[in-house]
């Protein structure tokens, strides 16, 4: 439960915080963007002052609600550190950490700490395929043998039915956490699917 509401807090946490950084596409808030994250001077007609000053404490007031959220979460025990990073169309709205990398607490969390992606890799996956298949570049359909001609999934009859669909469904039959010790050991993606056979 513990868990549940943390994510919901952080759901309705992020949604109302983005609120506070200005609407994209107006010419002012642009300016005030470029000249707030780059320190680069806008082309003339660009720049706005009040637009500037207020992105600067639309940024504050995200910058201290993250705070005390990740303060009183980690002070509930709910957590013991995290990384959050807001990006804006090109630009980096907030990148902070807030308390420690493990329980020991020596370590703290900082806005370049690397934290493991895991699952939620999954959602970027299937939106850059998704992506591509718009684009024609790939089928749902094809198999993820004529991408990668050393993939074996147990014999060769099933090998030759899995399909990019079967993968971003985790229907494939691959066993739970293929291999991720071997993503963690930096092995190569075409030296790990050799291994599904």
């Amino acid at each position: 439960m513990k868990r549940a509401h943390l994510l919901t807090g952080m759901v309705v946490l992020i949604g109302a915080l983005m609120a506070l950084t200005p609407s994209g596409g107006d010419r002012d808030s642009i300016g005030a963007r470029e000249n707030l994250n780059t320190g680069n001077k806008p082309e003339r007609g660009h720049f706005d002052p009040q637009a500037t000053a207020l992105y600067q404490r639309r940024q504050k007031e995200l910058g201290t609600a993250l705070k005390a959220y990740f303060e009183k979460a980690i002070a509930s025990g709910e957590i013991v550190g995290a990384g959050v990073s807001i990006v804006r169309g090109d630009s980096i709205v907030v990148s902070e950490g807030y308390g420690a990398r493990s329980t020991d607490g020596h370590a703290p969390v900082d806005g370049q700490t690397i934290f493991r992606l895991g699952s939620l890799s999954k959602g970027f996956t299937g939106i850059l395929a998704a992506n591509l298949i718009g684009e024609g570049q790939m089928h749902y359909d094809d198999k993820v043998k004529d991408y990668i001609p050393g993939f074996q999934l147990g014999d060769r009859e099933n090998t030759e039915k899995i399909t990019l669909a079967h993968l971003l469904s985790h229907t494939s039959g691959a066993p739970y956490h293929s291999y991720t010790n071997l993503v963690e050991a930096g092995l190569p993606l075409t030296d790990i699917a050799e291994r599904f056979g």
